[in-house]
């Protein structure tokens, strides 16, 4: 399966907790949420810096992001670095801008928890995904680290048709 994104998950149930027990959760939460965002940040900077494209018109590498939800809010996203592509790039016959690409999938992303956290980490540009399949690694490289860190089961490869399907 080609990798458009790669997404970590961790449930936290509150269920049955008292207030005071419920600001506490919610106190590390968001400080968990935090070192998330820094966490996401990081590898979205590996990610790209172990790529193996070319990068002609810097569409793909503006099309690289990452969101934090907390309890199914988004709580921050990010880019990788400041800059942005001058120029689309063609993918059949279609102008790609990879930012916007890229802020479609954070705003039509459906988190899938609604008590904890929930980080997605993608590359947005439709072509990422044809150039994964053929073994040229564009975000990829970062999937075993976020295993090793978070467990194989609360990580998720995200394939490119269900990728297309959170674009707004």
């Amino acid at each position: 399966e080609n990798c458009g994104s790669v997404m970590a998950k961790r449930t936290v149930n509150l269920s049955g907790l008292k207030n005071k027990s419920k600001k506490f959760i919610k106190y590390i939460s968001t400080n968990t949420a935090e070192k998330l965002c820094l966490y996401a940040e990081r590898l979205l900077e590996k990610a790209y810096s172990e790529k193996k494209f070319e990068n002609d018109t810097y569409n793909l590498a503006d099309s690289y992001f990452w969101v934090v939800f907390v309890d199914g809010v988004k709580y921050r996203h990010g880019f990788l670095g400041d800059k942005k592509a001058d120029e689309p790039s063609k993918w059949h016959k279609q102008d790609i801008h990879g930012r916007e690409r890229a802020g479609s999938a954070i705003s039509g992303y459906k988190p899938t928890i609604k008590e904890g956290v929930e980080v997605v980490i993608g590359a947005a540009a439709p072509y990422g995904g044809a150039l994964e399949y053929r073994n040229i690694t564009v975000i990829s490289s970062i999937f075993d680290e976020m295993t090793d860190d978070f467990g194989s089961k609360h990580i998720k490869k995200i394939g490119f048709n269900e990728f297309e399907s959170w674009l707004t």
